[in-house]
């Protein structure tokens, strides 16, 4: 059985080796997969190098060495302008762990972009992903798996609502796993602009895929209907024992807060689609 498998920004590829060594590569040697393995960057080759230092260069050579292809300056929200041609709808899995943009749009927010400049950002790069992303995902099969901290900020990119920003039937959102760090023993994330890592924390990989036809994104944990209004899909809390706790939930500055910002993104991708 035929495996493709794409990875992408994977800061000095040491979760593309991890996942060669513990999945793809094993699994070739019995005979069980065969297809192709890309790894990808942003960097070119000589910015990768000079930024993540040794270890980039180890891994580089490890992945060569074992049949996958390295493939430089490829931009996550536009795949289409780096990758081969043959990849078109013939991807299984995508993988982009712990994505974060760099300097964004090469200068520092401004007071008059706003407190959340740099968040709309992030995950205006997520939703352009996921566009660009789809048209490489063999149909109704192939899984792109996107890998996001626990934690503030990164929590409030509703990255399960992403689809919903998308024109219908681009990607459909299935699932929520937990990260398992353990299953990569080789993998460092990487700050984003130097050669400093950062310590494993609690993440969650979201899961989707590109289906010929509409399916509603599940919510199996919020199921009964007479409780759908006493959930906060903004801020995922609920359900709420009573009215009157929800009342109190809206009426918390941090639920305004995030209502504040949902109402900026909302506005973003208007903008976008007319």
């Amino acid at each position: 059985m035929s495996c493709n498998i794409l990875v992408v920004g994977d800061g000095n590829l040491s979760f593309s080796r991890s996942l060669v060594t513990h999945q793809w590569k094993s699994e070739s040697e019995r005979g069980e997969k065969t297809g192709t393995f890309y790894a990808t960057v942003y960097d070119s080759e000589e910015e990768l190098f000079v930024k993540y230092g040794e270890r980039a260069r180890e891994n580089v050579s490890f992945l060569r060495e074992v049949g996958a292809r390295v493939i430089f300056r490829v931009d996550a929200t536009h795949l289409s302008e780096a990758l081969p041609n043959d990849c078109a709808r013939s991807l299984d899995q995508i993988y982009f762990n712990h994505p974060l943009m760099p300097s964004v749009l090469g200068r520092k927010p401004t007071p008059e972009d706003g407190p959340d400049y740099v968040m709309l950002c992030n995950r205006l790069m997520l939703r352009s992903f996921l566009l660009s992303a789809s048209q490489f995902l063999v149909p109704d099969v192939g899984e792109i798996h996107l890998t996001i901290k626990d934690t503030y900020p990164y929590s409030w990119w509703r990255v399960d609502s992403l689809p919903e920003s998308l024109p219908a039937g681009v990607v459909t959102f299935l699932r929520r796993e937990m990260f398992q760090a353990n299953k990569f023993p080789e993998y460092e994330p990487m700050n984003v602009e130097a050669d400093r890592g950062f310590a494993q924390c609690a993440s969650t990989t979201f899961v989707f895929c590109h289906r010929s036809t509409e399916r509603k994104r599940p919510r199996d944990d919020i199921a009964p209907q007479t409780v759908m209004h006493m959930f906060c899909e903004i801020c995922e809390k609920g359900p709420f024992s009573s009215r009157q706790d929800f009342i109190s939930h809206e009426a918390s500055k941090k639920h305004q807060k995030r209502c504040s910002y949902e109402r900026q993104w909302q506005a973003l991708v208007g903008k976008m689609q007319q």
